[in-house]
C-alpha cells in the first residue's frame, strides 16, 4: 500500500475525463440479465451479471425466512449502496482513487458481482423453500420484462433467461424436495446437482462467447497483430544485435499493442501504465519523444539525436507499403553512462536545443521559417497559427500551408510540432501527424535530405485550425552527430554492469565531473561514488546525474521503490504484533488450560472422597448411644 502510494503521488495526471451522469434506471437493472452488452452505441453502465442460477438466488433471497431480517436488510442495503455508488461522481471518484480512469469509469463492477454472488450464496446455504424460490423466479420474470427493450438484451440474454432460469428453478426446487437417506433420492440428488452444474457451465460460456462477439464488432477493441511472421523474424534479426547494457534495442516507436515491444527485446521508451512517473514522462517528451494518453502511454523516440541520447543502436522501422514488415535500422549510440567534465547550466527552449543541451555539442541548425504559399498563417510570440481550410465542394482539407527555410545542403532535416494533427510534406515525401494538446503528442520525425540548393519546404495540411511551434524544423548535421557520440564514446565506463535493480560503472582512471546516465530521473534511486555514502543523484535534462568529483574510479546505483522501508516497517510491526498477541494468547491457553485440569483433578479427588464415605460400613453404634443423623 505504501508503494501504490507513492507511485500513485508520482504518476503522469490522468487525463481531464468528464462524466456525463448515471445511465438510466433500466439500463442499470438491465444489466443483472447475463449475456448482453449492448456494442459501440449501447449506454455505458456497470456490468454486474453473474449468471442465472446466481441472479434467481438473490431475487429469492429477500423472501428467505430462515435468514435473519436483520441480515437480509443488511446485505440488501449493502448491494443497493455500492451500485449507488457506481454512478455516483464523488463515489466514481472514491473509488479510482480521486481520479477518473481511462475508458469506462465502472471499473470497480466486479466488487457487486461479488457481493451478489456472497448474497446468492447465503440463499444457498439456507436451503430456501419452494415458495421462496417462486417468489424470486417472479422478481426476475418481473425485471426481465422491464428491460426487454434495452440494447444489451438480445436474443442470448433471452436464451439464458428462458432456458437457464427454467432449469436452475427446477434444479433447486428438486434438490429442496430430495432427501439424502433414501438410496434412490441420492441418486437423483446426484443427478439434479450435475445438470445444474452443467446448466452454470454451459451458460457461463454462451454468456462470455456472447459479450466476447459484440465486443469485437467495437473498432477500439481490436488487438493489433503483434506476433505476426514478418514481425517475428524482425524480432529474432533484432535480438542478435542485442548489446545490453553497453546499448538499447528497441522494436518501434507504436508499431505494436500496448507493451508488447517488452516481449519482443524491448529496451526502448514504448510503454503504457496509469503508474508511469510523471518525471519519466515528461523527460521522454522533452527531449521529443511522442506520448499518447497524456503521457500516460510514452513512444520511443524515433530521431537520430534522441536514439543516440538514450543509448538506441538497433531498431525496428516499417517498411514503406508492407504494414506487417519491419527493418532493421542501426545508429549511432551513445554510451548508457557518460562522463562529462562540465555540464551546461542552461539550454535553448526548442526541442533542437534540449537535446543538444543533453548530447553535449551543437549538431543542428534551427532555421527560421518563411511563409510562401497557400493559407497565410497568423504568427505570434508562441509560434503560428494555421487557419482551416477545407475544399467547398469535397470538404477536405485545402492545399494547406507551405513555408520555406534555408539549411545546409545534405543535412538531414526534421520537424517537430507536437500538438500538431494533419499532414506533413517535405523532401523525401509526407507523414502525418495525429497531435491533440495534451492528450497526444508528435514526436520528432524526419522529413529528408536538405537538397543541393540548401532550400527546404515544408507543407502543413488540416483540416482543423492548428498551432506550430516558433521553430518547428531542425538541420541535422550527420557529420557533427557521429563526432558527438565518438567524444561520448571515449567518454564512456571502462566495464558497465546491470542487475534487476541497479548498476555498477568501472570509470576510466581520473575521472572527475559528472556521471550522466541514460535514465530517467525519477525518486528512488541511490549513488555511490568509490565506495562512499549513497546519495539521491540530480537531475539534468531529466536523465540522472551524479557529481563525481575528482579521480573517481568506480560508480555504484541502485534502486528501491519509494515507500518500500516505510512499508516493510509497517508489515515488519504488524507481523510482530501478530505473533506477539497469538504467543500471549497461547501462554493464556496454556495456564487457563493448567487452572482447568488442577480444577479437574480436585473436583474428581473430592467425587471419590465423597463416594468412599457412602460405600464405608457404618461403625456400630455405642451401646446406650443414639446413632447420629
Amino acid at each position: 500500500m505504501t508503494v501504490t502510494l507513492k507511485a500513485s503521488q508520482a504518476a503522469q495526471p490522468a487525463p481531464e475525463a468528464s462524466y456525463d451522469g448515471p445511465p438510466s434506471l433500466r439500463d442499470q437493472l438491465a444489466q443483472l440479465l447475463p449475456g448482453g452488452h449492448g456494442g459501440a452505441h449501447a449506454p455505458e453502465a456497470p456490468h454486474v451479471f453473474i449468471g442465472m442460477l446466481g441472479l434467481l438466488l438473490v431475487a429469492a433471497f429477500p423472501f428467505v425466512r430462515a435468514v435473519p431480517l436483520k441480515a437480509r436488510i443488511g446485505w440488501c442495503g449493502l448491494a443497493a449502496g455500492v451500485a449507488a455508488s457506481f454512478v455516483w461522481r464523488p463515489t466514481i471518484l472514491l473509488w479510482h482513487g480521486f481520479a477518473l480512469p481511462n475508458g469506462s469509469p465502472y471499473r470497480a463492477a466486479f466488487v457487486l458481482s461479488a457481493i451478489f454472488t456472497m448474497i446468492a450464496w447465503l440463499a444457498l446455504a439456507h436451503r430456501p423453500r419452494t415458495g421462496e424460490l417462486a417468489a424470486g423466479a417472479v422478481l426476475v420474470a418481473v425485471l426481465a420484462w422491464c428491460c426487454r427493450g434495452q440494447s444489451s438484451v438480445g436474443t442470448t440474454t433471452w436464451i439464458l433467461v428462458l432456458g437457464g432460469g427454467a432449469v436452475s428453478l427446477l434444479a433447486l426446487v428438486a434438490l429442496r424436495r430430495c432427501r439424502t437417506r433414501s438410496g434412490t433420492r441420492t441418486g437423483v440428488r446426484t443427478a439434479v446437482t450435475a445438470a445444474l452444474i452443467c446448466t452454470v457451465l454451459l451458460g457461463s460460456a454462451l454468456a462470455a462467447l456472447s459479450v466476447t462477439a459484440e465486443r469485437d464488432t467495437i473498432a477500439w477493441f481490436r488487438p493489433k497483430t503483434t506476433l505476426s511472421g514478418p514481425a517475428l523474424a524482425a524480432r529474432k534479426e533484432l535480438a542478435a544485435r542485442a548489446d545490453w547494457p553497453r546499448s538499447r534495442t528497441d522494436p518501434g516507436p507504436h508499431e505494436f499493442a500496448n507493451n508488447d515491444p517488452l516481449l519482443l527485446g524491448g529496451e526502448g521508451g514504448s510503454y503504457y501504465s496509469s503508474y508511469l512517473p510523471a518525471s519519466t514522462a515528461r523527460t521522454l517528451h522533452g527531449l521529443g519523444a511522442g506520448w499518447y494518453v497524456k503521457g500516460r502511454h510514452t513512444l520511443s523516440v524515433e530521431d537520430p539525436v534522441g536514439r543516440a541520447i538514450m543509448g538506441v543502436s538497433s531498431s525496428l522501422v516499417p517498411v514503406a507499403g508492407h504494414g506487417d514488415r519491419y527493418a532493421l535500422r542501426p545508429s549511432d549510440a551513445a554510451p548508457l553512462l557518460t562522463v562529462r567534465s562540465k555540464l551546461p547550466r542552461a539550454g535553448g527552449g526548442t526541442v533542437f536545443a534540449r537535446q543538444e543541451r543533453v548530447l553535449g555539442a551543437r549538431v543542428y541548425e534551427v532555421p527560421s521559417l518563411t511563409p510562401t504559399a497557400g493559407a497565410a498563417p497568423l504568427p505570434g510570440r508562441d509560434g503560428w497559427t494555421l487557419p482551416a481550410e477545407r475544399h467547398p465542394a469535397t470538404g477536405h482539407a485545402s492545399a494547406g500551408t507551405t513555408f520555406t527555410a534555408r539549411c545546409t545542403p545534405g543535412s538531414t532535416a526534421l520537424w517537430y510540432a507536437p500538438w500538431f494533427s494533419g499532414r506533413i510534406s517535405g523532401p523525401a515525401g509526407s507523414t502525418w501527424g495525429v497531435g491533440q494538446r495534451d492528450m497526444t503528442a508528435n514526436p520528432v520525425r524526419v522529413l529528408g535530405t536538405v537538397p543541393a540548393d540548401g532550400t527546404v519546404s515544408v507543407r502543413f495540411t488540416s483540416q482543423e485550425r492548428q498551432h506550430l511551434p516558433v521553430h518547428p524544423l531542425g538541420c541535422l548535421s550527420p557529420r557533427k552527430l557521429a563526432a558527438a557520440v565518438a567524444a561520448l564514446r571515449a567518454k564512456g565506463p571502462v566495464e558497465l554492469t546491470t542487475s534487476g535493480h541497479g548498476l555498477t560503472a568501472e570509470l576510466p582512471a581520473g575521472s572527475s565531473g559528472s556521471a550522466l546516465l541514460a535514465v530517467p530521473a525519477v525518486a528512488g534511486w541511490s549513488c555511490s561514488v568509490d565506495g562512499g555514502p549513497a546519495r539521491a543523484p540530480r537531475s539534468f535534462g531529466g536523465l540522472l546525474t551524479v557529481p563525481l568529483g575528482t579521480g573517481a574510479t568506480r560508480l555504484a546505483c541502485s534502486y528501491a521503490p519509494p515507500g518500500l522501508p516505510a512499508g516493510l516497517a509497517v508489515s515488519c510491526a504488524a507481523a510482530l504484533t501478530v505473533a506477539a498477541v497469538a504467543g500471549l494468547a497461547a501462554v493464556r491457553g496454556r495456564r487457563k488450560r493448567s487452572s482447568q485440569r488442577i480444577y479437574e483433578i480436585a473436583t474428581k479427588q473430592h467425587i471419590y472422597r465423597m463416594a468412599l464415605q457412602r460405600t464405608a460400613p457404618e461403625p456400630s453404634p455405642v451401646p446406650g448411644e443414639k446413632a447420629c443423623e
